[in-house]
């Protein structure tokens, strides 16, 4: 990772990233793991701080600050806010300046501003994703860009730092973004004709799992079939990453390129106002892949997999014993395991400096006999992943019955009630401790 602390914090970084939201957050983290160090800027500002704790990126408070980059990347909910946010960086944009605007925005208005800047010297690709947060991280999205052929070969092995693939779609600015609004047009179709299916094929006594199972190795398989059903609609988690309200605007924006091209056209048009019925029974911040519940509801049943139950068992595991052992081996009794690994901040917050890092820690776990993966737990506060796996159980020693973390266990037990989970506590082993085993080292010395 690329950081420099020494190096002040000025306009004149290379590369800047505004907008920290779900994609953003990745994509900046990408760009300053391949060596890019960002400048990043987002409206809350401890969400820059923490990004530049976590990342080694660079945050800054104004906006400005970012605006002195070559390369500035925008990750916004909208064309509105990109709008928005160009006319605030305007007064330090420099001739040669390109703006990849990674947002899922409107072609009209895309265009619009393109030409708009180019007046100035400033080149705008229109250069929106797919693949989800996972896919920021890792580096694995797919990159649609509209716009100048040239500008795109400057500014492409900033694109390859988070994504898989890049394909330049057509010189006019919004090729990008047509292209992919009628991405998540399709994707969003196949979500709802899937579920239908699904449905269907319960109605028949088949189980949806197995039917799923045997669609995704044949020619009827699709994202739907292969990852959003099985992974978010028939576990209920509903938690791809992408918000429904998110979703239905870029079908907003499918509907007005159809109507203006494909007068005709009806298959698309129908899943399009099918999500906008069912929007109606969405909260803010529902996932996109809940629109399944709409035609669950049109058909009067639910699908569901036939799956173990999950355990979630939380531990730092900075030093190992027989203790952490007993409790992984009553949770395998229990189900699938999903081990909660404090972060590095976590531990600190209430021991100590870890002795090794997370990463050393996660790689030791995730050896363990009986633990099925292991993800990150950033406070010693379990809700947000207890809210976001919906474990079944939840394991932990007895000893946090009293003393510091009473109130933890008090908010585990309030958390898992929302959806029925349960806490078991097997008696701590007697006669072992981390606090033990440290002071033991240290007087052995």
């Amino acid at each position: 990772m690329c950081i420099n602390r020494s190096s002040p914090r000025t306009n004149n970084m290379a590369t800047s990233v505004i907008g920290l939201g779900a994609m953003g957050s990745g994509i900046a983290a990408r760009l300053a793991l391949k060596g890019f160090c960002p400048v990043v800027w987002n409206r809350t500002a401890g969400v820059a701080e923490a990004h530049e704790d976590r990342y080694g990126t660079f945050s800054c408070s104004n906006i400005l600050e970012a605006a002195g980059a070559d390369f500035i990347f925008l990750s916004l909910p909208t064309s509105t806010e990109v709008a928005e946010t160009l006319e605030m960086l305007a007064p330090r944009l420099q001739s040669g300046t390109i703006i990849i605007d990674t947002t899922s925005g409107d072609p009209v208005r895309g265009k619009e501003l393109a030409k708009a800047y180019a007046e100035a010297g400033v080149v705008i690709l229109d250069a929106p994703v797919s693949g989800g947060p996972r896919g920021a991280h890792a580096g694995t999205l797919t990159s649609m860009v509209g716009g100048d052929r040239a500008s795109l070969k400057n500014v492409r092995s900033r694109i390859e730092a988070y994504s898989k693939r890049i394909v330049h779609v057509g010189v006019s600015p919004g090729s990008g973004f047509a292209v992919k609004c009628i991405n998540n047009t399709l994707n969003s179709a196949h979500l709802l004709l899937a579920t239908e299916a699904a449905l269907a094929l319960k109605k028949r006594g088949i189980d949806p799992e197995v039917a799923l199972s045997a669609i995704s190795d044949s020619s009827g398989r699709s994202l739907a079939t292969q990852s959003r059903l099985p992974e978010h609609v028939l576990t209920r988690k509903f938690q791809y990453g992408f918000k429904y309200h998110l979703m239905l605007k870029d079908l907003m924006i499918a509907r007005s390129l159809i109507d203006s091209t494909c007068e005709d056209g009806t298959l698309m048009k129908t899943a399009i106002k099918m999500y906008g019925e069912a929007a109606r029974m969405m909260a803010p911040d529902s996932d996109y892949t809940e629109a399944a519940k709409h035609i669950e509801l049109l058909e009067g049943t639910e699908i569901h997999i036939n799956s173990t139950p999950v355990v979630y068992v939380g531990m730092a595991a900075d030093i190992i014993h027989h203790g952490h052992v007993n409790i992984l081996k009553r949770a395998a009794e229990l189900g699938t395991v999903v081990v909660g690994l404090l972060s590095d901040s976590a531990i600190q917050s209430y021991k100590r400096t870890p002795i090794t890092p997370y990463c050393h820690r996660k790689a030791v776990v995730e050896t363990f006999e009986g633990v099925d993966s292991v993800v990150e737990q950033q406070s010693l506060d379990y809700s947000l992943n207890l809210e976001t796996l919906r474990p079944d159980y939840v394991v932990h020693g007895s000893d946090w019955k009293s003393g510091p973390q009473q109130e933890t266990r008090a908010k585990v037990i309030e958390t898992l009630k929302a959806w029925g989970g349960q806490l078991v506590e097997p008696e701590y082993t007697n006669g072992i401790s981390t606090t033990q085993i440290i002071k033991a080292c240290r007087s052995a010395t």
